[in-house]
């Protein structure tokens, strides 16, 4: 079987087990407004591993030969995890490895069919970037996200780059980081080959794609630091380690 028959197929299957299976969550969080949130979030975290981690990985679309381990992945502080992002898999993979974790999004996500209603269930941090005010309410919710014990991961270059580095990285959540007083942890996510990137033709690859998610150690930080410090700093060291297995790639 192909990439791209296997690609057609899961995603086949998957649309028919939601169908089947959304209406009754949708009755679940009007009858049961209490508790049904809750359980709503848990089914979408659960569809998240299951789907992403199992079942795609099966069906030979991409494997996963890099991940974090379970001490990287729980940080025992809150922390702000920063990433490239070159794919439309990398917020889902964030997801699914890094267990209590919120996701600042693009607030036109949040009209997406059925997405948005997932975006909405998993608690991700909307952001108009073209609405101050709305930068100022996600920034005070991300600083509420904090002090609460939970951590953010952030793509601070705010949309997917079409390149092998980064584009530029914005200084919002690293002025948050400063101001929380919290680590701030560089992450690398990577695809031998692009995948829902956006170069064209990268939804159906044309070999299987290898994943790897690196976990960096916390940028060292001393008072002096300003936000475009941390950034320049996070950015320089994603980019060296993008570069290092794009070099091993070739």
């Amino acid at each position: 079987m192909t990439v791209g028959v296997a690609t057609y197929l899961a995603w086949a299957v998957v649309i028919v087990v939601l169908a089947m299976i959304f209406p009754i969550l949708l009755i679940i969080g009007i009858l049961d407004r209490k508790n049904g949130y809750r359980r709503l979030k848990g089914f979408a975290f659960w569809f998240i591993e299951w789907f992403f981690l199992g079942y795609l990985p099966l069906t030979r679309l991409y494997k996963l030969v890099e991940t974090p381990s379970k001490e990287q992945a729980c940080a025992n502080q809150p922390c702000i995890y920063v990433a490239n992002h070159r794919s439309g898999l990398d917020a889902i993979l964030a997801f699914a490895y890094f267990p209590k974790i919120r996701i600042p999004v693009k607030k036109t996500y949040l009209d997406l069919p059925l997405l948005g209603l997932i975006i909405r269930w998993i608690g991700c941090i909307s952001f108009d970037r073209k609405d101050p005010q709305s930068i100022i309410d996600g920034v005070k919710q991300a600083e509420e996200i904090l002090a609460a014990g939970e951590s953010l991961f952030v793509f601070p270059e705010g949309t997917r780059s079409g390149s092998d580095g980064t584009s530029m990285f914005s200084d919002v959540f690293f002025r948050v980081a400063l101001n929380a007083n919290v680590p701030v942890v560089p992450v690398i996510i990577h695809s031998d080959v692009p995948f829902l990137a956006p170069e064209g033709k990268s939804i159906l690859t044309r070999r299987r794609a290898a994943w790897r998610i690196i976990v960096e150690e916390p940028l060292r930080r001393d008072k002096r630091d300003r936000p475009s410090d941390l950034s320049r700093s996070a950015r320089r060291v994603i980019s060296k380690k993008l570069a290092s297995l794009a070099t091993s790639k070739g």
